[in-house]
């Protein structure tokens, strides 16, 4: 299983150098009357400079815990092994050793920033992917577009490729986004390759010439174009857009802002989840928000890096929706071929309010699913995305062909997965 492989390359690429350890009670990382007494929250966003550490934890409670406190946490955590990774500042450290969470160090603030404040050779521009867009348009007006769907903080188009031979055929529409998170470098690129492979290859392949006959595919590359400038100007670590907050405070995640359970979300404007001032009230998500209401999309991808999941809404809660059997038959076709986990945002990481694919489920009744490549890093070296999309092409093939009545087609599997001990 590659469940966790991204982790292990992470470690692999850092090294372990260090432990932090607090009074815990025994057998736990973090006791209940530290939970229930301890509400100082983190800062992450704070001045200073920070470190990549994995911590232990021993429950989706401590796990939510943390996430509350706005610190850092990736999308890789790992019950089963008892960890999840984060960025801390040394305030950050002195709280975990507070509350007893133990933690190591992988590897320091130099290794962790400087070495890694340059795109890696390979990753395009927000500007060329662009321009990229556009030409691709251009050079296939039969069944191509170029979309401009909003505009950024920043004034920057939020912009789109839709792929269809029958612009108006009334087909089944899918969408495919990334770069809400604006480190997440692969996710983009895989984008990038798909909308290539399906211009390119019409006419030629027999499968993706029946796939833009019969199908209306939109694929947003960049939702946070401002953020992910700035993080081709070397600020590698930066997750959020660029909104101008009190404080000196900067940025609101795009992908807590949809208007869904978005009051239960981050309210603190340094923490790199902070959730915004408003449900959408960032022009980011609206101009996604509105791209969805004004299509019948029936299926999306919302792909982010790293982790090697496959999951669904909701991410409020524990709960499963109406749907379940859906989001777990083709979810898990998707993952358990690539050795993915599979299952709910709440129960497989952590709770999530205001995310956009529970928004699109909850809103819209859109079988939306969220991607986490299985890759060593949010700005993996670019040989990442190879393999990356040789994983991910015939798995958004198919999804593509199923968007005609994704619920009909899961049902046809039969049983569902989760039902049969595949999902845990």
């Amino acid at each position: 299983m590659k469940r966790f492989g991204a982790l292990l390359g992470l470690a692999a690429i850092f090294g372990v150098v260090g432990c932090g350890k607090g009074a815990t009670s025994p057998g736990t990382g973090l006791s209940g009357q530290a939970i229930a007494q301890d509400k100082t929250t983190f800062a992450s966003m704070a001045q200073g400079s920070r470190q990549v550490v994995r911590i232990t934890v021993k429950s989706l409670a401590e796990v939510n815990d943390l996430a509350g406190r706005g610190l850092d946490l990736f999308e890789n955590v790992n019950l089963p092994r008892g960890y999840v990774d984060a960025t801390v500042t040394a305030k950050d450290e002195a709280l975990l050793r507070k509350l007893g969470y133990r933690y190591s160090i992988l590897k320091s603030t130099a290794q962790t920033f400087q070495a890694m404040g340059a795109m890696p050779a390979g990753y395009h521009t927000v500007a060329a992917l662009k321009a990229d867009f556009q030409n691709l348009a251009a050079d296939n007006p039969a069944i191509a577009a170029y979309k401009t769907i909003g505009k950024s903080v920043n004034g920057q188009d939020v912009f789109a490729l839709r792929i269809t031979a029958r612009p108006n055929g009334n087909l089944p529409q899918i969408l495919f986004d990334s770069g809400q998170h604006a480190r997440e470098l692969p996710p983009v690129e895989i984008n990038f390759r798909l909308a290539h492979h399906l211009v390119e290859n019409y006419g030629k392949d027999t499968e993706v010439t029946r796939l833009v006959n019969s199908r209306d595919i939109w694929i947003v590359p960049v939702v946070n174009p401002d953020g992910r400038q700035n993080v081709e100007n070397g600020d590698s670590w930066w997750r959020k857009n660029m909104r101008k907050l009190s404080m000196g405070a900067r940025g609101v995640d795009t992908n807590r802002n949809s208007d869904d359970h978005w009051e239960k979300g981050n309210g603190m404007p340094w923490a790199d989840d902070y959730h915004g001032p408003s449900p959408a009230s960032e022009p980011e998500t609206q101009a996604m928000r509105d791209l969805v209401a004004a299509s019948k999309f029936t299926v999306s991808v919302d792909i982010h890096n790293y982790g090697g999941m496959v999951l669904w809404p909701p991410g409020f809660d524990n709960s499963s929706t109406k749907d379940e059997a859906t989001f777990s038959n083709l979810g898990h076709k998707m993952a358990d071929k690539l050795g993915y986990s599979a299952g709910t945002i709440a129960r497989t990481i952590y709770r999530t309010y205001g995310d956009f694919s529970t928004w699109q489920y909850q809103k819209h009744g859109i079988i939306a699913f969220g991607v986490e490549l299985d890759d060593p890093g949010f700005n993996a070296p670019y040989s990442s995305v190879e393999k990356d999309w040789n994983a991910w092409k015939d798995n958004f093939l198919w999804l593509i062909s199923v968007s005609d009545d994704p619920r009909k087609h899961a049902a046809q599997m039969g049983e569902p997965m989760s039902l049969v001990g595949f999902n845990f």
